[in-house]
């Protein structure tokens, strides 16, 4: 045998041994990585993510707006509230007077109110503060006219950065399809604005050692499909009223022209997931994520869900996600209830609601545009997110914002059994086999699973990063009983309520109540049970 055709046969065998691996690992059942939120990488606008003496260059941020009137005539234009044509009419009008002042100008979105507050006239100074958080990114979408791009360097990222986790991400898609570069798809539907973020991800993953592309949905899109032949033609305006995100097909052209190729053809979206091997959810609203892969009706997948959802239980391809990214990923109504968490403070007022539309934006009582509905509650789905991950509820920033609480309000009064709460710069890993869901944790911070017993008792396990478990497994049960210890009083929405429910040792039972500014609320008492704690919450 000549050495060529034996080294034929050589790599063939290797080509089959790989392809026999990969089949294999893909054989298993579905895989998941359900980040917390926060993945920092070294770029030149995130240095701090860098590792000490590394610097991608400067700061990319700057003067991305012009004050101009072709800008201003956009302000004037539609996408405005009904009953806040005042509003519209005094904002064009001031930024009409800062031009005659000042001419044609670039200028950053932080100038824009200081050069309003410098006006002459009194009415100049106050209409910027008057507007809701909504209307003024209205303003600033007119006006904006440069995109601006972060020069991302994985390599020099810092090890507690977010880097540790886009490359696990990579390596479970290699894992599973055998090849040295698999293939990802980057959805960013969860965006305000669904373009942004696209060139960070699609550079991230590269870097990472995947070959990428963008997955050209969102909940425009989806919203199109109910008359696609004319719908899809008129995306930036939908884009503008389900999203907010206004004037963005002029700034991203090619991005726009291939979201509505995908309006127009949906099978395209198909071949994009037939070719991936790996679909990553960014974050942003888990919301607007959730309306992008549903039917109009909100309840049933559309047919990129399904595909998604087949192959992920084949085990042909994973599924990773991002803070909205993860939470959206939560369980659908299949044997009891479902929620997918929508919004809420750290201490809500008041039972959750469930909301099976988009929720009001948060700063919609200054444009009297919340339909009825607290933006301040807590809202959630009740029939559901994605269904990828099967056990219950997910909520991110999880310790770092002190969700502990209304994680547990949420099982509560949804009634849904389980639940995971997953910090910032972390990560849950999920793999089915041989029947059961194996977990592990990775990157700086935890996981915590949630319980519900009854209609007053949750249990709760928090398991730090390096921990292998497999879900749901055994959970703390029983009651406190005890004589009460000395009540501990700690504030809301921040970590330290996590380092008072890790720190509860002894025979007694602690009471505990939540600060919120001005309000004050126990919310039950706390107790140590086997390996992790109960909660009994007030009734």
């Amino acid at each position: 045998m000549s050495k060529g055709l034996l080294r034929l046969l050589q790599i063939l065998v290797l080509l089959l041994a790989a392809a026999a691996t990969a089949a294999a690992a893909a054989a298993e059942g579905p895989r998941l990585l359900l980040a917390g939120g926060a993945l920092p990488v070294c770029s030149n606008d995130h240095t701090a993510a860098c590792r000490s003496g590394t610097s991608p260059g400067a700061a990319s941020l700057g003067q991305r707006h012009r004050l101009d009137l072709d800008g201003i005539a956009r302000v004037s234009a539609g996408g405005w509230s009904q009953g806040r044509e005042r509003e519209r009419g005094r904002i064009v009008a001031a930024l009409k007077r800062w031009h005659r002042r000042a001419g044609d100008l670039d200028f950053d979105a932080g100038d824009l109110p200081a050069a309003l507050a410098a006006s002459s006239k009194s009415r100049d100074r106050q209409v910027w503060t008057e507007l809701a958080g909504f209307e003024r990114d209205r303003v600033l979408d007119a006006l904006e006219n440069r995109i601006v791009t972060e020069r991302i360097a994985l390599d020099d990222s810092s090890p507690g950065s977010g880097a540790l986790i886009y490359r696990e991400f990579v390596a479970m898609a290699a894992q599973i399809s055998g090849r040295q570069r698999p293939r990802v798809l980057v959805s960013t539907a969860s965006g305000r604005d669904p373009f942004a973020a696209i060139d960070f991800y699609l550079a991230v993953f590269e870097q990472a050692g995947a070959e990428v592309r963008w997955l050209p949905l969102d909940h425009a899109l989806r919203a199109a499909q109910s008359a696609p032949q004319t719908l899809c033609h008129q995306l930036d305006r939908l884009r503008g009223e389900r999203l907010g995100a206004h004037d963005r097909a002029r700034l991203y052209r090619q991005r726009a022209t291939e979201l509505q190729a995908a309006c127009l053809a949906p099978q395209e979206l198909a071949r994009a997931l037939d070719w991936a091997d790996g679909v990553f959810l960014n974050g942003g609203d888990q919301s607007f994520t959730r309306a992008a892969w549903f039917d109009g009706d909100g309840r049933t997948p559309s047919p990129p869900l399904q595909l998604l959802l087949q192959r992920l239980e084949r085990g042909t391809l994973v599924l990773g996600g991002t803070s909205a990214g993860t939470a959206v990923q939560a369980a659908r109504p299949a044997h009891g209830p479902a929620a997918m968490i929508v919004s809420g403070p750290a201490l809500p007022q008041g039972p959750a609601v469930a909301l099976r539309r988009l929720p009001p934006d948060p700063d919609c009582s200054r444009a009297g545009t919340c339909g009825g509905i607290d933006p301040d509650a807590l809202m959630y789905q009740p029939d559901g997110g994605l269904g990828s991950f099967p056990l219950g509820v997910l909520d991110t920033h999880f310790s770092n914002r002190g969700r502990e609480y209304r994680l547990a309000r949420l099982l509560q009064d949804s009634g849904v059994e389980f639940a995971v709460g997953i910090d910032e710069t972390t990560a849950l890993r999920l793999d089915w086999k041989e029947g059961q869901w194996h977990g592990r944790v990775i990157g700086q911070g935890a996981a915590t699973l949630f319980r519900r017993l009854d209609d007053r008792r949750v249990s709760r396990r928090r398991f730090p990063s390096g921990s292998a478990w497999t879900l749901p497994g055994a959970m703390p049960d029983g009651e406190c009983g005890l004589p009460a210890g000395p009540p501990v009083s700690v504030a809301a929405d921040s970590p330290a309520l996590q380092r008072v429910l890790d720190a509860l040792a002894g025979p007694r039972a602690v009471p505990l109540t939540l600060l919120d500014g001005a309000r004050a609320v126990a919310v039950g008492q706390l107790c140590v049970a086997g390996e992790g704690q109960l909660w009994e919450l007030p009734r």
